[in-house]
């Protein structure tokens, strides 16, 4: 189980939830971002890579993403079942689930609703976009 963009003033809210991740698991008490904007970040965290290996620049470009290099595609693969609960890029279209999750629940009220074409680069296409 991984949290990203966690205050640590939310530690409160949940304490023996972290003490028994905590416990059984390894916290970063130090730990420093090398992309400080959520999208990129988050990309990072999920591809092992640096923002300018990944594509993900910026928080508008969620398709950039090389989705054949993720964590989560490692980890179906391998037979484990992966869930992502909350958001999953900014800019992702709100009605494509992220492919090599088992379960997705994100959260529709925290993407940018837009029109037209979705900025996009390697990866899959939004239902009703074109290519």
């Amino acid at each position: 189980m991984l949290t990203d963009d966690q205050p640590k003033e939310t530690d409160r809210a949940i304490p023996r939830t972290l003490d028994r991740l905590g416990g059984q698991g390894v916290t970063f008490g130090r730990a420093h971002t090398g992309t400080p904007l959520c999208a990129p970040s988050r990309a990072s965290i999920m591809s092992g890579r640096y923002a300018h290996h990944h594509g993900v620049l910026d928080t508008r470009h969620p398709y950039h993403l090389d989705q054949h290099t993720t964590v989560q595609r490692q980890l179906r693969a391998a037979g484990y079942r992966t869930g992502l609960f909350g958001k999953y890029l900014n800019y992702w279209h709100t009605g494509d689930d992220p492919p090599h999750f088992s379960v997705f629940r994100g959260w529709p009220g925290s993407w940018p609703r837009r029109a037209g074409p979705v900025p996009r680069g390697p990866g899959p296409t939004p239902p009703g976009a074109s290519a």
